[in-house]
């Protein structure tokens, strides 16, 4: 995944394994230092990282998203707003 904090434009991409397992890289990796899981908890997408801190949140489609802007799903998580598009 690529993507972009909602609200400084920063940009970060993740690789995310079929069983969870979750690295980042680009300038995510400044804002988690280190690789975590995903899981889908009570409906919300989370990000567990360095043992016990974790961000949860809605996972939506975003209608008008496209691949270049890197906004196709929004992640309303607890610890922000980030866009996302798939990578190839």
């Amino acid at each position: 995944m690529n993507g972009r904090d909602g609200w400084t434009g920063t940009t970060y991409a993740a690789s995310i394994a079929a069983n969870g397992d979750a690295k980042f890289t680009g300038d995510w990796k400044l804002i988690v230092p280190s690789d975590g899981i995903i899981t889908f908890d009570d409906g919300e997408f989370c990000y567990t990282w360095a043992g016990d801190i974790k961000a949860c949140g809605l996972m939506l489609r975003n209608p008008g998203g496209t691949p270049a802007n890197e906004n196709e799903f929004i992640w309303y998580s607890t610890r922000g707003t980030y866009t996302f598009s798939l990578a190839e």
